[in-house]
């Protein structure tokens, strides 16, 4: 998602117990709710994932027919989407990492955006002058 720029903008962070309003009229203030949600809000906190367990493989599936090799493929396919599962995840908590580190605004946007896409929203005030 975008982040949405203008006069009487406003950013609504929820909350596990209530909302947070923010005056968001540039990206530069937006930037600066997301790494603030970052570093004060258990709600936004993402951890080192631990390497997945794979299912192992104990037979050369090329050898297989029928309802062994459907299994063979099987495990092997959910193998595949735990390791993309886990690099992806990796990834993120490095974003995550370097944006509190950095003070990187830029990068807390990313985290929030990508990660967290239901826990905020943009808002338009009325009669804004």
């Amino acid at each position: 998602m975008r982040v949405l720029e203008g006069k009487g903008n406003i950013m609504i962070v929820k909350g596990r117990h209530y909302d947070r309003y923010f005056l968001a009229e540039t990206k530069e203030q937006v930037y600066e709710i997301c790494l603030n949600m970052l570093k004060e809000n258990n709600d936004f906190v993402l951890h080192n994932p631990s390497e997945p367990e794979y299912d192992e493989l104990p037979v050369d599936g090329e050898r297989l027919t029928g309802k062994f090799k459907d299994m063979y493929d099987s495990i092997v396919e959910t193998n595949k989407m735990l390791e993309q599962s886990y690099k992806e995840m990796s990834y993120m908590y490095k974003v995550y990492e370097t944006a509190i580190r950095e003070n990187n605004g830029v990068l807390a946007w990313k985290i929030i955006s990508e990660c967290f896409p239901d826990y905020y929203e943009f808002e338009k005030l009325e009669n804004v002058k």
